[in-house]
């Protein structure tokens, strides 16, 4: 993460919503992360797996604080997460990347994740989702890439995803009930 030298930029930490939210994500899942020190009111865009960025567009008047922009699930460093995706994404407003491929997700696509206006890529491929698949095109404006590839979803294909206007890459092969019946897919409008 860069951050320009100067005196407005000391001591920056991850804005306390969103750290209460990454503790609420750790405690609802069944396997945890190493390093994430939940007990801490120290800085989480510190952690493993976190990027973040200054928070100077947004309303706060402190300007003291940065948000969870980047949350990655997939480092080798990191335990294979399990359990079902807590419901957290309301939260995260500036979350752009959520890239949480090849771990051991289970049940379905939490709503404030589906509804997440401020994401750009969503990798949960290689997991085992399940239950309908539902994302909120008229609310992800800014979705681009979309990986759910290798699931267990139980809808048919969804034939919505063209309505997400700035959705350009998909990949939803084997993502119904182990069968291949997606496909990747390049939208190109």
């Amino acid at each position: 993460m860069y951050l320009p030298s100067s005196p407005r930029f000391v001591n920056l930490t991850c804005h306390p919503r969103e750290l209460e939210a990454l503790r609420d994500f750790i405690n609802e899942l069944d396997s945890k992360p190493d390093g994430w020190d939940v007990n801490s009111t120290g800085d989480c865009c510190e952690w493993e797996g976190i990027t973040c960025s200054s928070s100077l567009h947004l309303n706060d008047p402190d300007k003291k604080t940065l948000r969870i922009t980047k949350l990655k699930l997939v480092n080798k460093k990191i335990v294979r997460f399990s359990g079902e995706i807590p419901d957290v994404f309301d939260t995260l407003h500036e979350l752009e990347y959520l890239m949480a491929k090849s771990n051991r997700f289970s049940g379905g696509i939490p709503k404030s994740l589906a509804n997440s206006q401020s994401l750009i890529l969503l990798n949960l491929g290689n997991n085992s989702l399940s239950g309908p698949l539902y994302l909120n095109c008229a609310v992800m404006t800014n979705l681009a890439s979309l990986d759910l590839g290798t699931n267990k979803f139980n809808s048919s294909f969804p034939e919505y995803l063209p309505s997400c206007r700035h959705l350009h890459y998909v990949n939803l092969g084997r993502y119904h009930q182990g069968r291949a019946q997606g496909q990747k897919k390049n939208f190109n409008f």
